[in-house]
């Protein structure tokens, strides 16, 4: 077997079927789709024995007990055969030559990791693209998605790879260390992997969820395990912008619509101070452009007032 696709399922009636549907049309041969049904209430079940009739020795279907979708990943990935592995999440789809092209990329060039550019596709239909990278700093620094990148199974197993459960943002735990390993890394241009942005992502919830606050909990891991592999020092750069990027500035506004987490921009300041005192001196941080340095620094000074003003005046939401 070539290539493993691992699709783990919870609540996705809507979108599954032209989830599946785009893997059965792919302009490639000698793949396993391994399909996790993480205890799904809806009738996802139906959709999935829809397809594993259509093509039952590209469709493989397993159900397990809801554990999240850590658990799910981690459980398909005891059940792949592939030489190469890749996810796709049940709710987003993929262009039809996603699996020849990164199978074409990392077999030929004999890689551990290689990532196509994904197209992120809000429920109102907007786009917006993400091109990727191109060396290990790039990787570290670049998208933290799983779903993405295709990986060699035996560099997976060499790292004991897997999701972290019962925490948010499992992918910028698990996918960014992975460029501290000795992996070689590479990437396509072209746009394969369509991600949908739905109402009840992380980002776009309407209630607060404690385990929001798991951001810290990632950031901790990313550097010790950095640290374990005694190339903090190399990637410092890059390890000092993922905070401040995700940690201060990306989830900094999303703490903004909750008031249950307000106190977690003091937090992040003081987590900020403690790791990288001189954080604004960072070389990535001040190629960014005026407007993201002034967010950045109304958060850092908790000015909530002012950026809740600000978003209101452009009329967009936090």
């Amino acid at each position: 077997m070539k290539v493993s696709v691992v699709v783990p399922v919870y609540n996705v009636e809507p979108y599954l079927d032209k989830c599946l549907n785009s893997l059965l049309n792919q302009s490639f041969e000698d793949f396993e789709v391994i399909i996790v049904n993480d205890g799904s209430p809806d009738k996802s079940a139906l959709i999935i024995e829809k397809y594993v009739e259509l093509n039952s020795k590209i469709f493989k279907s397993f159900t397990k007990k809801n554990g999240g979708l850590s658990d799910a990943r981690n459980y398909g990935l005891k059940h792949v055969k592939g030489k190469y592995v890749t996810f796709v999440d049940s709710d987003d789809y993929v262009e039809k030559d996603y699996l020849r092209k990164l199978y074409n990329k990392i077999e030929g060039e004999d890689l551990d990791i290689v990532a196509c550019s994904i197209n992120e596709i809000s429920i109102r239909g907007e786009k917006k693209l993400y091109e990727n990278v191109k060396n290990e700093q790039d990787y570290i620094i670049g998208l933290p998605s799983a779903v993405n990148k295709i990986f060699r199974r035996s560099f997976l197993n060499s790292v004991d790879f897997q999701f972290k459960k019962g925490i948010y943002y499992e992918d910028l735990e698990a996918i960014i260390p992975l460029g501290f390993e000795d992996a070689k890394i590479s990437s396509i241009n072209d746009v394969l992997y369509n991600y949908v942005k739905r109402e009840n992502s992380i980002t776009t919830q309407k209630k607060y969820n404690s385990k929001m606050d798991s951001i810290y909990i990632v950031i901790d891991s990313i550097i010790k395990k950095s640290e374990k592999k005694k190339v903090y020092d190399k990637y410092v750069s890059e390890i000092e912008w993922i905070t401040i990027s995700r940690l201060l500035h990306d989830f900094g506004l999303v703490f903004l619509n909750y008031k249950e987490s307000l106190p977690n921009l003091k937090k992040s300041k003081e987590y900020l101070n403690y790791h990288f005192p001189k954080w604004y001196k960072n070389k990535y941080f001040k190629n960014q452009n005026v407007k993201y340095k002034i967010v950045v620094y109304l958060l850092y000074f908790n000015c909530t007032s002012v950026l809740r003003i600000y978003y209101k005046y452009k009329g967009n939401k936090i």
